[in-house]
């Protein structure tokens, strides 16, 4: 038996809520209009052109961000980047060289725990000094509320 199908996971049947998002949105126009904030929000996504596909990736997720977030009003645009092909953890993602970041690390073992373990693990370990995405959450100048939960 999968595990999406056990207790109340087995309930969660939409993932996506799309007026939320736009209310998320909304009140964050508010909060930073009134501190002074320009739109469109501008926000780096950068990725590995070495690593395929993934700029089509970004494409997508961007597709979807602007589709819903700009819906009546120019709110945010996600501008796509390439990054160094060689050294691109060294120099984006462990230096914080971005807004947005795809995290293209894949799950070890079928289990939802492990699917936390990039976000996680302290940076002094083996395993977060290769793959390790804590430095990407570096969004303190959205607001939380536009941040969504899944």
């Amino acid at each position: 038996m999968d595990y999406l199908q056990c207790g109340d996971l087995a309930n969660i049947t939409e993932f996506f809520d799309e007026a939320k998002a736009k209310e998320y949105r909304d009140a964050a126009v508010e909060e930073l209009t009134a501190a002074g904030a320009t739109f469109p929000i501008k926000v780096q996504l950068p990725y590995n052109p070495s690593s395929v596909d993934w700029d089509k990736q970004c494409q997508v997720l961007k597709q979807q961000l602007e589709s819903v977030l700009n819906d009546g009003f120019n709110f945010i645009d996600i501008i796509i980047t390439a990054g160094p092909s060689d050294g691109f953890l060294s120099t984006v993602r462990r230096n914080g060289k971005f807004c947005f970041l795809l995290c293209n690390w894949g799950a070890d073992y079928s289990d939802p725990q492990t699917e936390s373990d990039p976000f996680y693990q302290p940076r002094a370990t083996a395993a977060a000094a290769t793959h390790s995405c804590a430095p990407a959450w570096r969004m303190a100048t959205l607001p939380a509320r536009l941040l969504m939960p899944c």
